[in-house]
Protein backbone atom coordinates (compact mmCIF):
# COMPACT_ATOMS: atom_id res chain seq x y z
CA UNK A 1 0.00 0.00 0.00
CA UNK A 2 2.81 2.50 0.59
CA UNK A 3 4.30 1.63 -2.63
CA UNK A 4 0.95 2.69 -4.29
CA UNK A 5 0.95 6.10 -1.80
CA UNK A 6 4.48 6.49 -3.12
CA UNK A 7 4.26 5.30 -6.88
CA UNK A 8 0.87 8.29 -7.23
CA UNK A 9 2.32 11.13 -5.06
CA UNK A 10 5.26 10.98 -7.48
CA UNK A 11 2.86 10.97 -10.63
CA UNK A 12 0.59 13.19 -9.40
CA UNK A 13 3.71 16.10 -8.60
CA UNK A 14 4.93 15.31 -12.49
CA UNK A 15 2.17 16.61 -13.60
CA UNK A 16 1.60 20.20 -11.64
CA UNK A 17 4.63 21.76 -13.68
CA UNK A 18 4.98 25.34 -12.54
CA UNK A 19 7.09 27.86 -15.16
CA UNK A 20 10.53 28.59 -13.47
CA UNK A 21 11.97 31.64 -12.20
CA UNK A 22 11.89 34.96 -14.02
CA UNK A 23 8.62 33.99 -16.41
CA UNK A 24 6.35 36.36 -16.69
CA UNK A 25 3.12 34.60 -14.51
CA UNK A 26 -0.31 36.21 -14.93
CA UNK A 27 -3.70 34.97 -13.44
CA UNK A 28 -7.42 35.90 -13.47
CA UNK A 29 -7.67 38.21 -10.39
CA UNK A 30 -6.24 41.26 -12.57
CA UNK A 31 -6.98 41.77 -16.58
CA UNK A 32 -4.52 41.16 -18.93
CA UNK A 33 -3.70 44.03 -20.84
CA UNK A 34 -1.16 43.61 -24.06
CA UNK A 35 0.75 40.54 -22.92
CA UNK A 36 4.50 39.66 -23.70
CA UNK A 37 4.62 37.16 -26.86
CA UNK A 38 5.16 34.58 -24.21
CA UNK A 39 3.29 34.48 -20.76
CA UNK A 40 2.16 31.68 -18.46
CA UNK A 41 -1.32 32.05 -16.96
CA UNK A 42 -1.95 31.14 -13.45
CA UNK A 43 -5.77 29.57 -12.41
CA UNK A 44 -6.29 28.27 -9.16
CA UNK A 45 -9.57 26.04 -8.87
CA UNK A 46 -11.13 25.11 -6.50
CA UNK A 47 -13.76 22.45 -6.37
CA UNK A 48 -16.97 22.64 -9.08
CA UNK A 49 -16.38 26.76 -8.67
CA UNK A 50 -15.65 28.94 -12.72
CA UNK A 51 -13.21 31.43 -12.62
CA UNK A 52 -12.73 33.72 -15.42
CA UNK A 53 -10.51 36.19 -16.30
CA UNK A 54 -10.38 38.73 -19.05
CA UNK A 55 -7.24 38.52 -21.58
CA UNK A 56 -7.07 41.16 -24.43
CA UNK A 57 -4.16 41.14 -27.25
CA UNK A 58 -2.43 44.55 -28.95
CA UNK A 59 -2.75 43.09 -32.59
CA UNK A 60 -4.13 40.25 -34.36
CA UNK A 61 -1.92 37.00 -33.93
CA UNK A 62 -1.92 33.42 -33.87
CA UNK A 63 -1.48 31.72 -30.34
CA UNK A 64 -0.87 28.38 -29.19
CA UNK A 65 -2.63 27.90 -25.78
CA UNK A 66 -1.11 24.69 -23.83
CA UNK A 67 -2.05 23.22 -20.71
CA UNK A 68 0.93 22.53 -18.69
CA UNK A 69 -0.02 19.67 -16.71
CA UNK A 70 -2.05 16.59 -17.37
CA UNK A 71 -4.72 17.97 -14.81
CA UNK A 72 -8.24 17.31 -16.26
CA UNK A 73 -10.39 20.77 -16.99
CA UNK A 74 -12.85 22.37 -18.68
CA UNK A 75 -11.28 25.25 -20.30
CA UNK A 76 -12.54 27.57 -22.91
CA UNK A 77 -12.24 31.15 -24.26
CA UNK A 78 -15.56 33.43 -24.95
CA UNK A 79 -16.09 37.13 -26.28
CA UNK A 80 -19.24 39.46 -25.84
CA UNK A 81 -20.02 39.88 -29.61
CA UNK A 82 -20.03 35.71 -30.36
CA UNK A 83 -22.80 33.44 -29.56
CA UNK A 84 -19.83 30.34 -28.85
CA UNK A 85 -16.71 29.28 -26.89
CA UNK A 86 -13.34 27.96 -27.89
CA UNK A 87 -12.56 25.18 -26.30
CA UNK A 88 -8.94 24.05 -24.99
CA UNK A 89 -8.05 20.59 -24.67
CA UNK A 90 -4.08 20.47 -23.95
CA UNK A 91 -2.68 22.18 -26.76
CA UNK A 92 -4.51 24.08 -29.33
CA UNK A 93 -3.61 26.93 -31.81
CA UNK A 94 -5.77 29.56 -32.75
CA UNK A 95 -6.12 33.34 -33.89
CA UNK A 96 -7.13 36.11 -32.01
CA UNK A 97 -8.20 39.56 -32.85
CA UNK A 98 -6.26 42.59 -31.55
CA UNK A 99 -8.10 45.24 -29.26
CA UNK A 100 -11.12 42.46 -28.63
CA UNK A 101 -11.70 41.54 -24.62
CA UNK A 102 -11.11 37.88 -24.55
CA UNK A 103 -12.40 35.80 -21.25
CA UNK A 104 -10.34 32.88 -20.45
CA UNK A 105 -12.83 30.48 -18.07
CA UNK A 106 -12.24 27.22 -16.25
CA UNK A 107 -13.98 24.90 -13.75
CA UNK A 108 -12.22 22.18 -11.93
CA UNK A 109 -15.08 19.23 -11.72
CA UNK A 110 -12.77 16.42 -10.89
CA UNK A 111 -10.77 16.92 -7.71
CA UNK A 112 -12.53 18.33 -4.35
CA UNK A 113 -9.09 19.11 -3.52
CA UNK A 114 -8.53 21.68 -5.69
CA UNK A 115 -5.94 22.30 -8.52
CA UNK A 116 -3.10 24.83 -9.75
CA UNK A 117 -3.15 25.03 -13.84
CA UNK A 118 -0.85 26.67 -15.52
CA UNK A 119 -1.33 27.72 -19.09
CA UNK A 120 1.21 28.85 -21.70
CA UNK A 121 0.73 31.19 -24.16
CA UNK A 122 2.91 31.91 -27.33
CA UNK A 123 2.59 34.10 -30.58
CA UNK A 124 3.69 31.88 -33.31
CA UNK A 125 4.91 33.67 -36.29
CA UNK A 126 2.30 32.62 -38.33
CA UNK A 127 0.45 34.80 -40.99
CA UNK A 128 -3.06 35.83 -38.67
CA UNK A 129 -4.96 36.41 -42.30
CA UNK A 130 -4.66 32.86 -43.88
CA UNK A 131 -4.84 31.10 -40.42
CA UNK A 132 -7.84 28.90 -39.27
CA UNK A 133 -9.43 28.72 -37.16
CA UNK A 134 -10.04 32.36 -35.86
CA UNK A 135 -11.81 33.24 -32.57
Amino acid sequence: MLCVVILFSVIYSGCRKEPGPGKQVYSPYAEVINPPDSFYYYVPLAYNIPLQGKIQFKDDAVWRISKTSTLNTNTWISRNDKNSVFEIAYDDTVALQGNIPYYFSAVNSISPEGMKVYYKFTKLNKDYQSFSPKF
